[in-house]
């Protein structure tokens, strides 16, 4: 958890638990796994305890909400974003009840902040979405991850029937082409290659024609990575330029290295959002 990220299409991580279960093929190289090992904190799979951080992290969005007031923005030039269990999913029906819904206390008591909740489980929605959620809060974007068809196709749908005031999708690590993608009330779809040792690869027509499909739907697009793994016409593409701070680029982050019909990091226009 951190007010500083170098994901691209966020600012700062927030959340209350380590730990979660891996539930379809985009889980196989889980990062946050990897990262709950390294420190000793392997809370993963069903009925195992997740671990719950301090409370000094608990009040971190109390601050960012104060310096948001204030007129802090991040990224995108608008708004400071937040993305909600990036180490963890807020939708688990393992996570401990108590602390999802200090979650969404502290997301109604900081509207100066606006939180991406992301998850692979938009089937506990109706579970576990506040009781006065109505139409969304105004400060949530809700997403659901789409590496694939046979997993992100269902949940696409999902997401489409539930108020929000953005829906977004995640496609990373995209794990093949999304063919005949039904983007009918998404308002911004995120692209990425995965990253790592055990990177999968990743054909950059994929890319391609999801970002062809945004442009048709009027969907707003976010290149964030080409990851480590990059295909083009079948053959590797290479990564050549470093990042800005001067390593080699491995995760292939850096948008010099995209190539120019790929360079688009777009934000949805929250105003418009379907």
């Amino acid at each position: 958890m951190s007010e500083h990220t170098s994901i691209a299409w966020t600012d700062s991580t927030w959340g209350r638990w380590w730990g979660c279960t891996e539930v379809s093929e985009d889980c196989i190289n889980c990062y946050a796994k990897a990262m709950a090992a390294m420190y000793g904190r392997a809370e993963w799979g069903n009925n195992k305890p997740r671990t719950i951080l301090s409370e000094a992290n608990a009040r971190l969005p109390y601050k960012w909400d104060r310096l948001a007031a204030a007129g802090r923005v991040g990224k995108d030039g608008k708004r400071w974003l937040v993305f909600v269990e990036d180490m963890g999913d807020l939708f688990d029906p393992y996570a401990p009840d108590k602390e999802r819904q200090s979650v969404w206390d502290t997301i109604s008591r900081t509207p100066h902040l606006t939180y991406q909740v992301l998850t692979k489980r938009p089937e506990n929605f109706k579970k576990f979405l506040p009781p006065d959620w109505g139409n969304g809060y105004g400060n949530v974007w809700l997403g659901v991850s789409v590496g694939n068809r046979k997993n992100g196709y269902p949940r696409i749908d999902i997401l489409r029937d539930t108020p929000a005031k953005v829906r977004f999708l995640s496609c990373e690590p995209l794990l093949e082409d999304l063919v005949g993608i039904n983007l009918t009330s998404i308002d911004w779809l995120i692209v990425g290659g995965e990253s790592g040792h055990h990177a999968r690869r990743f054909d950059l027509s994929w890319a391609r024609n999801l970002h062809a499909a945004c442009k048709k739907a009027h969907v707003k697009f976010f290149m964030k990575q080409l990851g480590s793994e990059p295909v083009a016409d079948g053959s590797s593409f290479p990564i050549l330029q470093p990042q800005t701070n001067g390593k080699k680029d491995v995760h292939g982050k850096c948008s010099s290295n995209f190539p120019d019909d790929l360079r688009a990091m777009e934000w949805p226009n929250q105003d418009t959002a379907a």
